[in-house]
């Protein structure tokens, strides 16, 4: 009974450290950064290092949309995220709903993403977003679009909304919370 009251209190504490270390580095800055935007305040994102141990690799989930929160405002977000956390190096980063990962990026470009935040044009973030978005498994989730530019332009928004839709839309249409 000692040994198994040791485990449990040596379990409890790694797991508070764990914690601890994805808030301090991941989660806390990313909110602060979000709480400096009010049209943020409908959007409840949750940033952690994937399986909370992997310092190379993070994880950003749309945990909660209310009020008249639109698509750009979520991605909106989501930039502000990558320029807050720009100067850290992740090799991959996932993007899920409610925790179940459906999306990724390479680490180089959400750095690129976080980099760029200030000075980018946000429409052409938009249009361009999905030509480097892949599935978790590595295939591109969508291709890179050529062509004359409002065809090309029209179908990377189309583009644009079904990874919104995917992402974290369906979800919230079924009544996930």
């Amino acid at each position: 009974m000692k040994y198994f009251l040791r485990f449990i209190v040596a379990s409890v504490l790694v797991a508070m450290i764990i914690y601890g270390y994805n808030y301090l580095s991941l989660t806390y800055p990313v909110k602060q950064r979000l709480a400096e935007d009010s049209r943020n305040g409908g959007v409840g994102f949750d940033v952690h290092y994937q399986y909370y141990l992997n310092p190379s690799a993070i994880v950003i989930s749309v945990n909660d949309i209310y009020g008249s929160v639109s698509e750009a405002d979520v991605f909106r977000a989501f930039l502000q995220i990558s320029d807050e956390l720009k100067n850290k190096d992740f090799s991959e980063v996932f993007l899920a709903s409610h925790g179940a990962v459906k999306f990724k990026i390479t680490g180089a470009y959400f750095k690129e993403l976080g980099q760029s935040y200030s000075s980018q044009n946000p429409i052409y973030t938009v249009r361009t977003f999905p030509e480097h978005v892949y599935t978790p498994s590595g295939a591109n989730a969508y291709g890179t679009i050529t062509g004359g530019i409002f065809g090309v332009i029209g179908k990377q928004m189309e583009d644009f909304k079904d990874f919104s839709e995917k992402w974290y839309l369906d979800d919230l249409k079924a009544g996930m919370k």
